[in-house]
């Protein structure tokens, strides 16, 4: 009986956050993403920074650590994700966090902020910037959208 109880919140809990994971999306295709963006911060925490490209005589950002004992499932490392939409992206991961809010800790944050700055960066490589934040975003997004199981 608890153990049906216990699948019954997980489903409502996965429910929930996809309800979230749209409602980011529609913002996103909207393009109403672009205002709130440029009131946040450049995203810092769980060994994540997003960042702007590197001009003349800006030092560079640890781009590796020193290796970790950890609990988290991925491999412990920093991750830089240089983008000119760093605004834009780190909306993304503050707006992902809070809908993912109920499933993240002190641990958990690492493989969950890791893996959506992994998305970008794959998807960095692959397209650059020139494509847009769009692109970049629903990357990212869609990577959140497999956590959700």
């Amino acid at each position: 009986m608890e153990e049906k109880r216990m699948s019954q919140e997980d489903a409502a809990l996965r429910k929930t956050i996809n309800r979230r994971i749209d409602g980011i999306q529609e913002r996103i295709d909207s393009g109403f993403f672009l205002e709130e963006a440029l009131t946040v911060a450049e995203f810092t925490g769980a060994d994540v920074k997003i960042r702007q490209p590197l001009g003349e005589n800006v030092e560079a950002l640890p781009e590796s650590a020193p290796f970790v004992i950890s609990l988290q499932e991925s491999v412990p490392q920093k991750r830089v994700v240089r983008t000119v939409y760093s605004r834009e992206l780190s909306w993304l991961l503050l707006e992902l966090g809070e809908a993912f809010r109920e499933t993240i800790d002190y641990v958990s944050k690492y493989d969950f902020f890791g893996s959506l700055a992994q998305a970008a960066l794959d998807h960095l490589a692959a397209e650059g910037d020139a494509a847009g934040s769009k692109p970049l975003l629903l990357h990212v997004l869609a990577r959140a959208r497999e956590m959700v199981g």
